[in-house]
């Protein structure tokens, strides 16, 4: 079972709506057990918070959305054809990698429709979501709007990184992400941070989850506990470094049976260094 520090964690519409009166704009910090005021991950968590909170973002996008026939009837086709785009509005966690405007961002948070592979039955066809985005904002901790563009996406990796349109004035703060940085021991005691949503205050929050191993497969991911609640998050470990970001990646099979993974250090680093190359 997870434990929150901060304003509590509030997931479900119901609970954010019964909660838009009371969420205090000021982060109170609890822990584990009560007047246990000295425990070194408490510490760490203020920590973490007091250095990185500037680097947590939430991330709006607008997605145009078309229908594909992947499989049934012609006449099927020709009405999915001719169905116009549709634009949907997403919004999602981030986290600022980079001091020139780097974000990295979950892409089943602003795409949802890049889940799967797989196609939707709807009778006798079978009907693909295909998804674009075409413009992203980020808010920053104080709530200012910066525009962005998309620089690289990896569904394979469930990642998309963001550039800022405009260059900022000084140096952002970010979470460095080391390539090198080693997977930490079974079952050991995680720290995740993110931010609740904009109209619950924007406050930064922090949260207590286990690693659990890494998995197998061409892409490493983290299978992590305590970790159910939606993506964007970002992981560290007790020692204040920097594990893996949350993410949905790109599986076979239907949306819904696509599990929350962490997208680990040396998975990201790459794809960080590709944008910088290419600026």
């Amino acid at each position: 079972m997870m434990k929150t520090l901060g304003v509590s964690r509030v997931r479900q519409q119901r609970l954010r709506s019964k909660l838009m009166a009371t969420v205090a704009v000021a982060v109170v910090v609890l822990f584990v057990r009560d007047g246990d005021a000295e425990s070194p991950v408490r510490t760490t968590a203020e920590q973490l918070l007091q250095k990185y909170q500037n680097a947590l973002v939430h991330v709006e996008a607008t997605v145009q959305v078309k229908m594909e026939l992947v499989e049934g009837p012609p006449e099927i086709g020709e009405a999915v054809a001719a169905q116009p785009p549709r634009e949907q509005s997403t919004s999602t966690d981030g986290v600022i990698v980079d001091a020139a405007g780097i974000i990295a961002v979950p892409l089943a948070g602003i795409d949802p429709t890049r889940l799967t592979q797989e196609g939707i039955n709807l009778g006798p066809a079978k009907i693909a979501l295909k998804g674009s985005i075409t413009s992203v904002k980020v808010i920053d901790g104080d709530g200012s709007e910066l525009e962005a563009r998309v620089a690289l996406e990896d569904a394979q990796r469930g990642i998309v990184l963001l550039k800022l349109s405009d260059s900022p004035d000084e140096p952002m703060t970010f979470v460095a992400v080391a390539a090198d940085q080693q997977a930490p021991q079974p079952f050991a005691q995680m720290l995740m941070l993110e931010r609740l949503s904009v109209r619950l205050g924007n406050d930064p929050i922090v949260s207590l989850c286990r690693f659990v191993q890494q998995l197998p497969g061409p892409v490493r991911l983290y299978d992590m506990s305590g970790t159910v609640n939606g993506v964007g998050f970002v992981v560290f470990d007790v020692e204040e470094k920097f594990q893996g970001m949350g993410v949905i990646p790109l599986r076979k099979g239907a949306a819904g049976d696509v599990p929350l993974m962490l997208l680990p250090p040396h998975e990201l680093a790459p794809l960080i260094e590709k944008v910088k190359s290419s600026e």
